[in-house]
């Protein structure tokens, strides 16, 4: 079982906010279980992350250029079966927490614990500010780079050791999912999602003949009082009777599904 650390660069105030949204479910979040939600946790910092970003980098005097990345998030999780053993989790979550406030220190911004998607992982969100007489926002120096990055790797594995949990194998040539795709696999799910309600919505319609009664009368055709009443009704039970059908027939699948 693997430690597994994935890091992406936030550009712009418009990805900061996206990155919030989602980490803190302030906006609809497809994969996400909304039964679970309240089991997600903040380790770290609070809910206004994108302030809380812009504090930082205000306190620290740093220039922020058109291209500069003006924070990284970072997503630690491990293989998926690893969260089917008896590891417990409020002490793995505190064990990242520990790796983060020591490597970071300052610039550590934001940890949230999420529980409500297929695997249990945290989101970090992190300033590439290097102190010194003047303060430089740089990721590609603090950060990335070919050196920083395997040493992140091993870094993060060694602090899970403990866990049971390894390094993945170094210049390995396996495709993981990057950060910049992790966001694209939810658009994608939101898709799917906005099509499957549609497609319900679709299912549902239902369609009845609704005829006006007929006046009577062999001189003066009139129309009783009682027969719009007495119509009404037969529509509605016709309405009724074929939702019902409908339903029944969704039950029927998800009993189904649930054998």
């Amino acid at each position: 079982m693997y430690a597994i650390c994935r890091l992406g660069k936030i550009k712009s105030q418009s990805q900061l906010a996206q990155a919030q949204g989602h980490n803190m479910r302030q906006r609809e979040t497809f994969n996400a279980d909304p039964l679970k939600s309240q089991q997600n946790e903040i380790l770290h910092g609070s809910a206004f992350v994108r302030d809380d970003v812009n504090k930082r980098l205000e306190d620290t005097n740093v220039k922020v250029r058109k291209d500069s990345v003006i924070c990284a998030e970072m997503i630690l999780t491990a293989s998926p079966e690893f969260f089917d053993t008896n590891v417990n989790i409020k002490q793995w979550e505190q064990e990242n927490l520990k790796f983060l406030k020591d490597k970071y220190g300052e610039n550590l911004i934001n940890v949230i614990s999420h529980k409500d998607e297929k695997s249990p992982h945290l989101h970090a969100i992190i300033t590439p500010i290097i102190e010194g007489e003047e303060n430089r926002l740089s990721m590609k120096e603090y950060m990335s780079g070919k050196k920083n990055l395997r040493d992140l790797q091993s870094d993060y594995a060694a602090s899970m050791e403990k866990f049971g949990l390894k390094r993945g194998i170094e210049k390995s040539v396996s495709k993981h999912q990057d950060i910049k795709s992790f966001y694209s696999n939810i658009e994608d799910a939101k898709n799917i999602a906005e099509q499957s309600k549609q497609d319900f919505k679709d299912d549902m319609k239902v369609k009845i003949s609704i005829n006006a009664p007929e006046p009577e009368g062999r001189i003066f055709k009139t129309i009783s009082p009682e027969a719009p009443k007495q119509r009404t009704v037969e529509n509605l039970q016709e309405y009724k009777t074929a939702v019902n059908a409908k339903v029944h027939h969704i039950h029927e699948k998800l009993s189904t599904l649930s054998h």
